[in-house]
């Protein structure tokens, strides 16, 4: 990414970017105000950028100023910032809310109802009519928060599997040993996500929209690694060549998920905990 939060997730740092043939959707990334003049005169927070990283944003917010898509924002805010400060993430959303660029359609990962101060909350309440909360799992009240201008509407609801379905039960148990030990329910209070197409009708054309967060399993991994360099292997391994983690399961079960649906235009607004290339080699997962 090249946007990083300069204070512990407060910052926002995610971009989600798509354009379809009929209906032009546009990713906003939250560092792009800092190219649009009303909102950096009222210091907006983000990291020192690079000349070039500069011109990048000024491009894209001068697109997304002149298009007339659909603009969707992702935005995982970590429970408001895992420092605690939701002073600079609550006035960079609200700067963004009140931008020229301002987002169709806002999804917050690691959403929770004490997450944002009151005076946010109320301001995205007004702004976005249409609303959606999708917990992570049963065990959680922290999930995705999706606010939209437009009206929404769940077309499609499942659950997302974590254990390969080929599995004997002898290997299935083996499987959630390696991958959940010490967590509860086999893992699945961990691991399971739940799934959700939500449509949205803008100019006359319908957009599904899948928002997903997957639990990361690398940490798992350092369970059963014999110090640091067994696990910096291990993930490593598993990152280039594994078949069978909970990731790269999850992705193909969310693959064929998506090409099972009958809304002809996707997005997938995500943070799968998964690097696109590591050590400049592309991940298996992507």
């Amino acid at each position: 990414m090249s946007f990083r939060a300069c204070l512990k997730n407060t910052v926002l740092h995610s971009i989600v970017a798509a354009t379809f043939a009929a209906t032009a959707v546009l990713g906003v990334t939250a560092s792009a105000l800092a190219a649009d003049s009303s909102a950096a005169k009222k210091a907006f927070v983000f990291d020192d950028p690079t000349p070039a990283e500069q011109a990048r944003w000024r491009e894209l917010t001068s697109a997304l100023v002149a298009s007339r898509g659909l603009k969707v924002f992702w935005w995982n805010i970590a429970n408001g910032g895992s420092e605690g400060d939701v002073t600079t993430l609550s006035s960079n959303l609200e700067l963004l809310v009140r931008s020229r660029i301002k987002p169709d359609v806002i999804a917050l990962g690691e959403y929770s109802a004490k997450a944002l101060p009151k005076a946010t909350l109320d301001l995205l309440v007004a702004e976005y009519p249409a609303r959606q909360f999708i917990a992570y799992n049963k065990h959680t009240s922290t999930g995705i928060a999706v606010f939209s201008r437009h009206p929404l509407k769940t077309v499609r609801a499942a659950t997302l599997r974590w254990v390969p379905s080929a599995l004997s039960s002898d290997a299935a148990e083996a499987y959630r040993e390696y991958w959940a030990k010490g967590h509860p329910d086999g893992g699945d209070g961990f691991y399971v996500r739940p799934l959700r197409e939500i449509q949205v009708v803008y100019e006359g054309k319908a957009i599904g929209l899948t928002p997903i967060h997957l639990a990361q399993p690398w940490r798992q991994l350092s369970k059963q690694a014999d110090g640091k360099v067994d696990f910096a292997l291990k993930t490593m391994s598993e990152l280039y060549f594994g078949t069978s983690n909970p990731l790269i399961t999850q992705l193909a079960v969310l693959s064929n998920w998506l090409k099972a649906g009958t809304t002809p235009e996707k997005l997938v607004l995500r943070d799968f905990n998964l690097p696109r290339s590591f050590a400049g080699v592309p991940t298996l997962g992507f």
